[in-house]
């Protein structure tokens, strides 16, 4: 979107090039009524892995030389091969296709409809003997998720609506995911109802990302394979330490500083752990001198230097959503059947804005909620500062 160029690539991104270019090589010759051989196809990956490493290319894992990489690269290739040649199970359509449908989304506030276009690019449209559709996406990586998380998946849903959008008369679209490194496919299906489902989803996105003004960077498993570590604000200043010499490293201005707030919080650490156990000990000796008070009726002990009270007070208490969920929710469902409920009742800030950033309110209802939160709401920056150590240093 930022249009940001790119400095290098991952060793898992060069991978999944590479075999993806082998086997778009394999398809593009089948369409044309050839099939490669198996030595053809791993010569395709080879020259385009010859060409890619030579580039700036990421070894997050300093236990794998690129020769092992290579290797898992020859591996995917001939595994797939081997199962699928002469590939004619279905009829290939198109690879690398652009694929896109219309997604008219409405104002919550004007009820005004703008549309957007929704596009991804298919490893693999096909189609099958009985007139299904497949959309086919190849997969390198080492994990192999579960049926489950491939039934919940939006990528290839949001292709199967885009294969319907461009032939309604098909009678289904299945969607096949190539777990290469496994030699194991995934097979999903949607609904009519699924897919009106996830556009609704969509237009909710949509809606949640134009009605934001701060976009945060929100740090998630893929970023160890992202090719903009460099510029993101998340990780720029840790490439940038890793590239310092040792001895320079504690000298940086953001090191020290780092440094020095990790200090401050470990020795926060320590005294908490110091004044847990001085209460615990409080409560131990409380236990006791309130027994011994009850035992001698007294309500004060006289120490060497000082005096003691013990006082007693009687106190409801009432279970808790952490302890006893179940009942605060019958509880809470007993008192809104009486007049008492909108004494005790509260404003809960968050749901107030997340109900108006929902989309969900007719426009009047928008409006109003939205002069409201003007009304009694500010915007400001939160700082939050965390330490968190990195894991080779926890290994040291």
């Amino acid at each position: 979107m930022d249009r940001i160029p790119s400095t290098g690539t991952s060793v898992e991104a060069l991978l999944g090039t590479c075999v993806h270019k082998a086997f778009e090589e394999v398809y593009l010759a089948r369409l044309h009524g050839r099939v490669l051989s198996e030595d053809e196809a791993l010569a395709v990956y080879e020259k385009e892995w010859a060409a890619g490493i030579q580039g700036q290319v990421a070894f997050r894992d300093a236990r794998y030389a690129p020769e092992d990489w290579r290797r898992t690269g020859v591996e995917c290739v001939t595994t797939y091969y081997r199962a699928h040649a002469p590939f004619d199970a279905e009829k290939t359509v198109a690879v690398e296709k652009r694929v896109g449908f219309p997604l008219p989304v409405p104002d919550p506030a004007t009820g005004a409809i703008e549309e957007y276009r929704i596009e991804g690019f298919v490893d693999r449209l096909a189609l099958a003997p009985d007139g299904c559709f497949e959309v086919h996406d190849y997969k390198t990586g080492g994990s192999l998720p579960t049926q489950a998380q491939k039934d919940a998946d939006w990528q290839l849903a949001i292709y199967d609506i885009a294969v319907r959008e461009a032939w309604p008369d098909a009678p289904g679209v299945r969607l096949v995911w190539h777990y290469v490194r496994h030699g194991r496919a995934i097979v999903s299906t949607r609904t009519a109802g699924q897919l009106a489902a996830l556009k609704l989803e969509i237009a909710a996105l949509i809606r949640t990302i134009r009605a934001d003004r701060a976009f945060e960077p929100r740090k998630s498993p893929l970023c160890d394979w992202c090719d903009y570590r460099e510029a993101c604000p998340l990780f720029k200043h840790l490439e940038a330490y890793a590239k310092l010499p040792a001895d320079e490293r504690r000298h940086e201005g953001g090191v020290a500083l780092a440094d020095a707030f990790a200090e401050l919080e470990a020795r926060k650490k320590a005294l908490r752990a110091e004044v847990h156990a001085i209460e615990a000990e409080e409560e131990r000796l409380k236990a006791e001198i309130v027994a011994y008070a009850q035992a001698r009726d007294v309500r004060a002990l006289a120490g060497s230097d000082c005096e003691v009270e013990v006082h007693s007070r009687d106190d409801l208490k009432f279970p808790t959503r952490t302890a006893a969920a179940d009942k605060v929710a019958l509880m809470e469902e007993e008192l809104r059947e009486t007049p008492v409920w909108p004494l005790v009742s509260r404003v809960d800030p968050k749901l107030v804005v997340e109900v108006q950033q929902s989309g969900s309110l007719s426009a009047d209802l928008a409006r109003l909620l939205k002069s409201w939160l003007d009304r009694w709401s500010r915007r400001e920056t939160l700082w939050t500062v965390r330490v968190k150590r990195r894991r080779e240093a926890a290994d040291e």
